[in-house]
């Protein structure tokens, strides 16, 4: 710590801590790991998973749909009554 002059009687405690530029080299992309590419592949897979609920549901949901008109037809088919 160095204390710099801002004024009159005035001094600012300064920091003047430094490291080798491979080590800020190493911080810089751990950083951009923990703070960038992890919450996106986070956010993908979430992302994923509800677009494979919403497309499953939507695939079942047709499914049962079309079941029920066949089901619908089907038995309409045996309810009617057959002319000779």
């Amino acid at each position: 710590i160095k204390r710099k002059p801002v004024g009159e009687n005035e001094f600012m405690d300064v920091c003047n801590f430094r490291l080798a530029r491979s080590s800020y080299v190493v911080l810089y992309m751990i950083d951009l790991i923990v703070f960038y590419v992890i919450p996106l592949i986070i956010a993908t897979v979430l992302y994923l998973l509800i677009w494979r609920i919403l497309y499953l549901s939507r695939a079942m949901r047709k499914k049962r749909q079309l079941k029920g008109e066949k089901i619908a037809k089907e038995a309409s088919g045996f309810t009617s009554p057959s002319k000779p």
